[in-house]
């Protein structure tokens, strides 16, 4: 425990690193604590970022629930679910959609969150993702 003038001083955790590590205890307490879920790091990347490309689907749902923004792309344009998609969180990349991701951004090399599940062999992210791209042409069809 860290003191300041002799009094000991309560450590308040890190968000991002909460995040990153899908400790939603610490997650909670960062939030009360004041720190924002739209804040990002010295690597340009969110704690929506970080507990998407983790698969911390727990951390993930606080934080939207605190106002998360589930658009806000890092440093190299990639959003949340590009994150998921690439590293195979299906259930992230769900969670995702059905909060309004849209799958069709483009990061800053021109990859959709479908091509960079297909470039990193998540073939079931893929399925999911191509899908959505059907239903979402149906309803503008119609």
């Amino acid at each position: 425990m860290i003191s300041k003038n002799g009094v000991p001083v309560r450590n308040v955790p890190n968000l991002h690193e909460a995040a990153f590590t899908g400790d939603l205890r610490e997650a909670t307490q960062a939030l009360e604590n004041g720190q924002s879920p739209k804040a990002f790091d010295e690597s340009g990347s969110t704690a929506l970022h970080k507990a998407s490309a983790n698969g911390h689907l727990e951390v993930l749902k606080l934080l939207i629930q605190h106002d998360g923004d589930v658009e806000l792309a890092d440093m190299s344009g990639c959003t949340p679910l590009h994150l998921a998609a690439r590293n195979g969180h299906l259930t992230c990349v769900k969670f995702l959609i059905l909060q309004g991701a849209d799958f069709r951004v483009k990061s800053k090399k021109g990859n959709t969150a479908m091509s960079m599940a297909k470039a990193n062999c998540q073939p079931k992210v893929a399925e999911y993702l191509s899908n959505c791209d059907r239903e979402k042409f149906a309803w503008e069809v119609v």
